[in-house]
């Protein structure tokens, strides 16, 4: 029951569903039980009585027909055939009701359970700091979120089910014990074997399950990594190196939970085999000593029918709950740990927009992995209304140093301010909300256009969003669509080309409205017309809205019309001035892209 209790608690964590509420489906599988025994109870007496007479109310055999007799006469209720019927009616109506219930409020609550689980690891994951989100991976992400919510919320019913069949063997037990207490006697003994032989299999199961935990979290990695580089794959014949990697994962994740279940298998087969055995021998042997009547003996045939299913179900839930909860233990510690890396929100005061300027000064920075300085010691300064290109080699610490500016990591040692204030002093939401950023790897969603463009429930200011789309050149191409702006664009935009995604992902940027942009490598899918339609923009962004736009680009053609350059190399600042080309490898006169 403890154990019991430490699952209840684990669950009410992992989906913020409270412990009452899964409790309640505990207190209504004990009363099913209980309903059941109650059922077989009376029908033990009601057996005797048909088999002696209508009305016979002495000499009754069992100790149980005896209680039940005595119950009778305390309400003043004939002790008869037709009483117990009704009796018998009733009992098992209360206990379809129950049953009823019991099922819809289970299924109710393994639904609970699994959307609290997904909505706390998307929660938390969003809320821990950016380092350990990324550092976690997709693939156990979306486990998390798909697997392990699920199997979480089958373990709770696999909990429901081990307690009530606990409960019935437990009162089947007792009532053999008055019954017949040499039946029952041997019927701990069987009992007693069948904990043991579950102990070996459930310690089996357990180990399995662990290990497939996390041969499905690397799988997951795998299969998504498929899927994002699939053009890479193909174009670079890599097909049968990750088809071979990946079966083997799949094959291992195969042979584990194979084995696993063949020896539940076994192990039930076995216990079938001696129950039934068993129970044949001993009704011999008593009926012979003349120990049982037919009315007793009946009622003995019964419960054994309905026991050794109930003992079978038992081994195969024990043996899965082993192999679930490392699911939920998995879960549990994933979510302590987003807690534990919980993004801290150090400041209070409210970012109303930039004003000046946006200043690094003396800005350290290497990550925990290593002591490597990524950033160091930089001093720049990207002025409200100018355009300023980031540019160097991989590895130069251009991601890094963007990713400051929001807030996503936290600087060693100097500081950045904006408008002399310090980044750290203002809130996190606030500081976000007046940045845009761009990846160079924009994600696009399966859905109508202005939904990738506005990220919103409804679109509710399709002016604005027709405005973007004409800002960066979509306009024609949206307007010739059939539904226009309304029109689904399909997984990861797989009805679009590489240029109208790109494309589409700065119209997202723009719909922000912010004061400061950051676009990593807006023009890496253009063309020369689509690229200087960018670039315009990005001026216009400067001139027209006074935003501070800072653009990582390789292309001397994108640099040369922006107001600035910052160039880094090995994580320090090797050049802070007007665009030069020689600065990234070019002749004066030339002008060229860097591919």
């Amino acid at each position: 029951m403890l154990q019991f209790l430490d699952i209840f608690k684990k669950l009410e964590y992992c989906s913020g569903v409270p412990i009452w509420r899964q409790a309640l489906q505990l207190c209504l599988s004990l009363l099913m039980a209980l309903l059941e025994v109650l059922f077989f109870s009376l029908f033990i007496p009601f057996l005797e009585l048909f088999d002696k007479g209508q009305n016979l109310t002495a000499n009754v055999n069992s100790a149980v027909s005896s209680f039940w007799h005595y119950v009778f006469d305390f309400f003043t209720i004939d002790f008869s055939l037709y009483s117990l019927a009704f009796c018998l009616v009733i009992v098992i109506l209360l206990r379809e009701a129950v049953s009823v219930v019991s099922q819809y409020l289970s299924h109710s609550l393994v639904g609970l359970i699994e959307k609290g689980v997904q909505n706390k690891v998307v929660h938390l994951t969003v809320s821990s700091n950016f380092l350990f989100s990324i550092n976690s991976g997709h693939g156990k992400f979306s486990e998390f979120c798909i697997i392990c919510s699920r199997e979480s919320s089958k373990l709770l019913q696999s909990v429901t089910q081990i307690f009530s069949i606990f409960i019935t063997l437990l009162s089947y037990f007792s009532m053999l014990f008055f019954t017949s207490p040499a039946v029952s006697g041997i019927a701990v003994l069987i009992g007693i074997f069948v904990i043991f032989a579950l102990n070996y299999t459930v310690r089996r199961a357990r180990k399995a399950g662990e290990m497939v935990v996390d041969i499905r979290q690397n799988l997951s990695q795998q299969l998504y990594g498929v899927y994002d580089q699939l053009r890479e794959i193909k174009v670079n014949n890599k097909i049968n190196f990750f088809r071979g990697a990946i079966g083997e994962s799949t094959e291992n994740l195969f042979t584990l939970a194979l084995r696993a279940v063949t020896l539940g298998i076994v192990m039930r087969s076995l216990l079938t085999a001696l129950f039934i055995s068993v129970s044949f021998f001993l009704i011999i042997s008593l009926r012979d000593s003349d120990a049982l009547d037919l009315p007793v003996l009946t009622a003995g045939l019964v419960m054994v029918m309905r026991l050794l299913p109930l003992i079978l179900n038992f081994t195969r839930i024990r043996q899965g709950f082993a192999s679930k909860k490392p699911y939920l233990l998995e879960l549990e510690g994933y979510l302590r740990d987003c807690e534990r890396h919980e993004e801290k929100d150090t400041g209070s005061k409210v970012f109303k927009g930039l004003k000046d300027c946006v200043e690094f000064k003396d800005v350290e920075f290497s990550y925990p992995a290593t002591s490597l300085q990524v950033l160091n010691k930089i001093n720049v300064v990207f002025k409200k209304g100018e355009a300023t290109a980031l540019v160097g080699g991989s590895g130069a610490g251009k991601s890094t140093l963007i990713d400051c500016i929001p807030r996503l990591l936290q600087v060693a040692k100097g500081d950045i301010r904006f408008d002399e204030e310090s980044i750290s002093s203002f809130t996190l939401t606030s500081l976000r909300d007046r940045i845009a950023y761009l990846p160079q790897n924009a994600k696009l969603y399966d859905g109508p256009i202005w939904y990738n463009v506005s990220l919103s429930k409804e679109l509710d200011n399709e002016e604005f969003v027709r405005k973007v789309l004409v800002e960066v050149g979509l306009d024609t191409f949206v307007n010739g669509l059939p539904e226009g702006v309304y029109t689904q664009i399909g997984d990861a935009g797989a009805k679009l080309s590489g240029g109208q995604a790109q494309r589409l992902a700065v119209a997202r940027a723009l719909f922000k409205r912010a004061d400061f942009f950051i676009f990593d490598e807006p023009t890496s899918a253009l063309d020369a017309e689509n690229s200087s339609k960018i670039v315009r923009l990005i001026t216009k962004l400067c001139r027209d809205k006074k935003a501070t736009v800072l653009v990582i680009s390789h292309s001397w053609e994108v640099v040369s019309k922006l107001d600035k350059m910052v160039k880094l190399d090995s994580g320090e600042v090797v050049y802070h001035g007007k665009p030069k080309p020689s600065m990234m490898g070019f002749e004066d006169n030339e002008k060229t892209n860097i591919k």
